[in-house]
């Protein structure tokens, strides 16, 4: 195993970092882990039919630590898939990563790193994120870039949200516990 910690983990740091980044263009950024039975349920669509939003998706990468002792991401078969289906319909989306190779790196800021993983090209199963830096450095999204991806992002209701959640979710596949990976959906409001 070549990874120290889970997506989850990974998640709690990326998203408040991402919502103070987004903060500084919408008045109003809220992270959405959607469950059918929640975020997605009849209620939430009747209580939100009104809404126009703006959204872009969150996929939280783990740091893998390389054979060197580099940190590291790898790739995971489906998102491609899923974002070119978003994409399509509107919704950006975007992987985050740290560059830590231990638990105490992880709260570093300046090693939070955004990726447009249709840039990535990987090199190994695990390619270390200086190797990114420097060979496909448009494979990775400044805080500028990430405030641009999120004012290209379509205007949608939230019933469009369900259903273009439930189209990607549909091409990231399952194991037997449920979904492989879900995004964090950022809604996004200006007043």
């Amino acid at each position: 195993m070549a990874s120290f910690c889970s997506e989850r983990t990974v998640e709690y740091m990326l998203v408040p970092r991402i919502v103070s980044i987004l903060e500084k263009h919408f008045d109003t950024v809220i992270p959405l882990f959607s469950y059918a039975t929640r975020e997605f349920t009849k209620l939430s669509k009747n209580l939100h039919s009104k809404d126009n939003f703006q959204v872009i998706a969150l996929f939280p990468r783990r740091p893998k630590v390389s054979d060197t002792g580099e940190a590291g991401i790898s790739i995971f078969y489906g998102l491609d898939e899923f974002q070119i289906i978003t994409q399509s319909l509107g919704v950006p989306v975007v992987s985050g990563s740290i560059d830590a190779s231990n638990l105490w790196e992880l709260a570093k800021h300046e090693n939070f790193v955004w990726f447009n993983m249709s840039q990535f090209i990987e090199e190994a199963y695990i390619t270390p994120i200086s190797s990114i830096y420097r060979n496909t450095p448009e494979a990775i999204y400044s805080e500028n870039a990430l405030i641009e991806l999120a004012k290209s992002s379509r205007c949608i209701t939230f019933s469009e949200l369900v259903e273009i959640a439930k189209q990607g979710r549909m091409k990231l596949g399952h194991h037997r516990y449920g979904p492989r990976y879900r995004p964090v959906y950022l809604l996004l409001k200006s007043y």
